[in-house]
């Protein structure tokens, strides 16, 4: 079948199947009240792009099997048993969203209810259309549906996005059951890469951990869609508070103890360090909140929240150090959702970041605390033409090239001329 894209503006006839683990819309203020500690906001709004992304590209939308990625019963999530429902993301689409046990430990082990059934319709639909499957992650769960429709169908194209690689997941000290799984995991899926046959990676250097060398890949670090973008809050006050803002996981590798050590040393009444998210460290900033009231801790909050936290920041901080092989392997999704807010964005260069970013981001010139706190106070230093000139070179910078559309055409365009 001679499918053409490229060289046309016509979108191509592809039938698309995404497995993941979206939160349907009508389903996500439900998702987040049932949810303890962090929500995968970051993971639902990169798989929700790359969907969108591809409806816009196609004659006709993907179709999602979907298992949420939620947090196990009953530490993380209230519910113990999932219930599968169909679901309808756009017009004309058709959606399953999979039930599933939700207890840690045998969600793992079980597969969801009716998995293989719609697998095997899917594959076995005697449609012309050129099938390709996009699965979400390196997960075992849901690489080993590359082995199910291969058995029924070897021609359809199998694409994996790699977003974490299974040796830097569960990193620092963990048990010896969960050394044990882990391992375990590794094997499973270095056994199942075999049937993929293309990838979407999040950084080049992951082509050469895997080993990739005669199979396609395209490197999506990261995407947004522009359609649901809010315009940014204008900054009007000449005297306004400095607000230094983190969002994200609340982990002593990400380097949040370091900013809190190097606000410390910054000076000011007119100062504040608004923190938002979960994770071991929340008692040492709760502590250090009492202690220093410019500090403010929000906790876990909706994603509209954290973009209207985000818009209202003087300066955006990842405090997250290039230290560790991993840093090779990952770009932080707040990076893409910290330009995006039109603000002047400090972290450190991690060398996963692409070159072409440089030019946006203001980096950190060492590892020490004092460069951090350094880096922070310049930004805050700077007038308010200044900072909103940075953050609308920013803004326009991630909207015009790391859009859904831009970026899923490249993984479309990869389907068309390997398949």
């Amino acid at each position: 079948m001679d499918i053409k894209f490229k060289e046309s503006n016509e979108r191509p006839d592809l039938d698309i199947l995404f497995v993941g683990g979206v939160f349907p819309k009508e389903q996500e203020e439900e998702i987040f009240n049932k949810s303890k500690g962090n929500v995968q906001y970051a993971a639902n709004g990169f798989q929700w792009s790359l969907i969108k992304g591809f409806d816009e590209n196609l004659q006709k939308p993907v179709r999602i099997m979907n298992e949420m990625f939620i947090g196990g019963f009953p530490l993380n999530y209230r519910d113990a048993i999932i219930k599968g429902k169909e679901f309808s993301h756009t017009e004309d689409a058709i959606d399953v969203n999979l039930g599933f046990i939700n207890i840690s430990g045998i969600k793992q082990l079980c597969r969801p209810f009716g998995e293989k059934r719609f697998l095997r319709e899917w594959a076995m639909d005697n449609s012309e259309r050129k099938k390709a499957v996009i699965i979400y992650s390196l997960n075992p769960r849901f690489i080993r549906i590359a082995k199910q429709l291969k058995k029924v169908n070897e021609n359809i194209f199998i694409c994996v996005t790699v977003n974490d690689l299974p040796n830097y997941i569960m990193m620092g000290k963990i048990g010896i059951l969960k050394k044990i799984w882990k391992e375990i995991n590794n094997f499973r899926v270095t056994k199942w890469l075999k049937l993929v046959d293309g990838y979407i990676l999040i950084t080049k250097q992951m082509a050469e951990y895997l080993k990739i060398t005669s199979k396609p890949h395209v490197i999506v670090e990261a995407l947004i869609e522009p359609d649901i973008i809010k315009p940014c809050e204008t900054d009007d006050s000449a005297n306004e508070m400095r607000r230094i803002v983190y969002t994200g996981t609340l982990t002593a590798k990400y380097g949040i103890l370091n900013l809190l050590e190097a606000f410390e040393s910054i000076k000011g009444e007119n100062y504040r360090l608004i923190i938002c998210g979960a994770g071991e460290t929340e008692d040492r900033i709760v502590e250090k909140a009492i202690k220093d009231k410019r500090i403010e801790y929000r906790g876990v909050l909706k994603q509209s929240e954290i973009k209207d936290i985000q818009q209202s920041a003087t300066v955006l901080v990842n405090p997250r150090q290039d230290k560790g092989e991993y840093t090779k392997y990952s770009f932080p999704i707040k990076t893409i959702e910290y330009l995006l807010a039109g603000v002047p964005v400090v972290c450190y260069k991690l060398e996963g970041i692409p070159h072409e970013y440089d030019e946006y981001l203001c980096y950190i010139k060492d590892d020490t605390v004092k460069s951090l706190a350094e880096g922070i106070e310049r930004l805050c230093s700077l007038n308010i033409e200044e900072r909103l000139r940075i953050g609308k070179r920013n803004r326009e910078f991630v909207l015009k090239y790391k859009n859904n559309i831009v970026q899923t055409k490249k993984i479309i365009d990869m389907i068309i001329d390997h398949s």
